[in-house]
C-alpha cells in the first residue's frame, strides 16, 4: 500500500515539503542560536540591574520580564528578568514576605574551577532581607540537583562565592513548584499588589472569632463583604503566611484553609 503526497498548495510548498528533516531526522530540529532579547527603557520603571540578560529565545524554558517593587527602591516599579518559571514563582513567594527589603535578579556572576577547569555562573536571584542577611539564591531541576557531579559543582561554587556577594545561599529545587503552585503564587501576587490593609485586618479578625476554621467558602460566608472581595484578601493572608492552605492544589472555594503553626 503506498500513499501519495498531497500536492503543493502555494508557491514554494514543494521546497518546504522535501525538507530533509521531515523525511528521515526523527529528532526535533536544531536552529541557529538566537540573539539576546533587547528590552528599551521603559518610562516610569527603573530599568534591569542584572549582571547578565537571560532573554532569548529558548523552547525548553520560559523566559518571563516584569515589573516589581521593593522598600529597596522606594517601592518604585523596576524591571526583572527570570530565566524560568520556577524562577518566577520564587521571585513572586519572595516579594509577599513582609521581612524582603530588596530582590535582584541575575545580581552577581562568580567564577570557580571545578575539575581543573574554570567555570562562571550568574546567581538567579538575590534576596536582602530587613535585618541585612543576603541570601543568593540557585534555582535548578530535581534531576540536576541529584547528580553527585552537579553537587560537587555546586559545593565548589558555593565555596567559591565571596561572602559580600551574599551571606547564604539557598538551593531550590525548582521541581516543587508544580504547576498549580505557580499558579496560585501568580495570583496570590496579583491580589498583593492590590493592598486593601483594612479589608485584611476585617477577614483575619474574623477568621480568629470562627470555631472551626475548615472550608474557604467558610470563611466568606461569615465577613460581611463581597465574596470576590474576601477571595481576594484570602489570597494575600495566604501569600503573608497568615492563612495556611495546600498550594499544590488550586485554590478555591472548597480549598481546606487553617491556621499557621
Amino acid at each position: 500500500m503506498s500513499i501519495d503526497r498531497p500536492e503543493p498548495w502555494f508557491p514554494g510548498a514543494e521546497e518546504v515539503m522535501n525538507l530533509e528533516h521531515d523525511e528521515w531526522a526523527y529528532s526535533p530540529p536544531k536552529y541557529k542560536r538566537q540573539t539576546v532579547i533587547t528590552l528599551g527603557p521603559v518610562e516610569g520603571v527603573l530599568p534591569f540591574a542584572g549582571v547578565r540578560s537571560p532573554l532569548s529565545a529558548s523552547s525548553s524554558s520560559h523566559r518571563v520580564t516584569l515589573t516589581y517593587c521593593v522598600p529597596a527602591n522606594d517601592n518604585k516599579p523596576r524591571i526583572g528578568k527570570c530565566e524560568s518559571a520556577a524562577e518566577l514563582a520564587v521571585a513572586q513567594e519572595a516579594l509577599m514576605d513582609p521581612r524582603l527589603y530588596d530582590l535582584e535578579f541575575q545580581p552577581c556572576s562568580v567564577s570557580f574551577l571545578f575539575d581543573g577547569t574554570k567555570h562562571d555562573h550568574t546567581y538567579d536571584l538575590r534576596l536582602t532581607m530587613v535585618c541585612g542577611e543576603r541570601r543568593l539564591v540557585f534555582v535548578r531541576n530535581r534531576t540536576s540537583l541529584q547528580r553527585p557531579k552537579e553537587q560537587a559543582k555546586l559545593r565548589a561554587l558555593v565555596a567559591a562565592t565571596p561572602e559580600s556577594e551574599g551571606h547564604r545561599v539557598l538551593v531550590v529545587d525548582a521541581d516543587s513548584y508544580s504547576r498549580p503552585r505557580r499558579d496560585n503564587l501568580h495570583r496570590m501576587k496579583i491580589a498583593f499588589d492590590q493592598a486593601e490593609p483594612e479589608v485584611d485586618e476585617i477577614v483575619l479578625e474574623t477568621a480568629a472569632r470562627l470555631r472551626t476554621l475548615w472550608l474557604l467558602r467558610d470563611l466568606i460566608a461569615a465577613v460581611d463583604l463581597e465574596p470576590c472581595v474576601a477571595f481576594q484578601s484570602i489570597l494575600r493572608l495566604i501569600g503573608r503566611r497568615q492563612l495556611h492552605t495546600n498550594l499544590d492544589h488550586v485554590i478555591s472555594y472548597y480549598s481546606r484553609i487553617w491556621w499557621p503553626e
